[in-house]
């Protein structure tokens, strides 16, 4: 039991002013933050999807992603449903360099917008984008709408964010999962009696999703 005014963790700049509210903000989104999402949306799209499929894959592991998820394409079309779960890659069965659930966001891309280095890469796009509006939900829940865009702003104009998005391989959908794992933790230890029960819950959702995609290193 802790004493009085004692915390279980430092929630004080060395200046003893509190960094986190004493709860979040339990209200639901309203108009206002509607046209943020909006706006954010159109932002990173408008940033990111130009000249997404102008160049060819980079190698090495570009290239390599793609013809995995080409060919666990090309067999499950062939009836071999089992290769949802085990990827081929050149005659080997069950090429796990990686956990799955990037080949399968690669592989739904190239069945919905054919296979080209855009539908490659867009899944990941879709998943900073997610990660985006992630980081905009909880900094909004906790210090306000301004702070929100400003910090969901300085995420999507980071130079290594936009590379990463840009490029087909696992390393955003497990920045975006983490990102929101951390974000639901964030939540969860400083919104409040309101909120702590439900945000830790999610915070182990998203790591869940996190391992699917980069193994224990989420």
């Amino acid at each position: 039991k802790r004493n009085a005014g004692e915390t279980a963790m430092s929630d004080k700049n060395p200046n003893g002013v509190r960094i986190f509210p004493d709860k979040a903000d339990a209200s639901p989104l309203n108009v206002k933050d509607y046209a943020v999402l909006i706006a954010i949306i159109a932002f990173v799209l408008a940033a990111y999807l130009p000249s997404l499929g102008s160049h060819p894959f980079w190698d090495p592991w570009e290239p390599q992603y793609a013809q995995v998820a080409h060919q666990m394409k090309e067999k499950t079309d062939q009836g071999q449903l089992e290769y949802w779960l085990k990827p081929f890659y050149r005659d080997n069965d069950n090429w796990l360099s990686k956990p799955i659930f990037h080949l399968w966001i690669m592989n739904a891309s190239f069945r919905i917008f054919g296979e080209s280095e855009f539908s490659g890469r867009l899944p990941e796009v879709l998943m900073g984008l997610f990660a985006v509006l992630f980081v905009y939900f909880a900094v909004r829940k906790l210090w306000g709408r301004r702070a929100g865009i400003f910090s969901a702003a300085a995420l999507a104009t980071s130079p290594m964010f936009f590379l990463i998005a840009w490029q087909n391989i696992v390393d955003m959908p497990y920045v975006a999962w983490q990102t929101a794992a951390i974000m639901s933790l964030m939540l969860g230890l400083y919104g409040g009696k309101i909120t702590e029960g439900r945000y830790v819950y999610w915070f182990w959702f998203f790591t869940g999703w996190g391992l699917l995609t980069k193994g224990l290193l989420c």
